[in-house]
């Protein structure tokens, strides 16, 4: 919108720019609370999404944790039969946390 306004412009011109300003104006003032809406409502599903990121993570930290402490003595400490912390699986901790964080 390109409003060019000068002394000697016609007065029913003025009325058609006040006139687009105040539909403008309305249009904002009906959009405004449903934005504010929206805008809550995201902050609360990001909390959400961050406390599931929280709980994969802390999920992942107990079995790693288990199979360093359960499995290692029934597998006769032979770390090629572990399954998240095999040699091959490279930094499973360090990808989980470079996942989730």
């Amino acid at each position: 919108m390109n409003f060019k306004v000068d002394e000697q412009q016609d007065n029913s011109e003025l009325m058609k720019y006040r006139e687009n300003v105040n539909v403008f104006t309305g249009f904002v003032k009906k959009v405004l609370p449903v934005l504010e809406k929206h805008k809550k409502e995201l902050k609360q599903n990001s909390k959400s999404v961050n406390e599931s990121y929280l709980s994969y993570k802390n999920v992942y930290s107990s079995m790693v944790k288990f199979e360093d402490l359960a499995l290692d003595f029934f597998n006769d400490n032979d770390i090629n039969k572990r399954t998240l912390t095999h040699p091959g699986m490279g930094d499973v901790k360090g990808k989980v946390a470079e996942t989730i964080d």
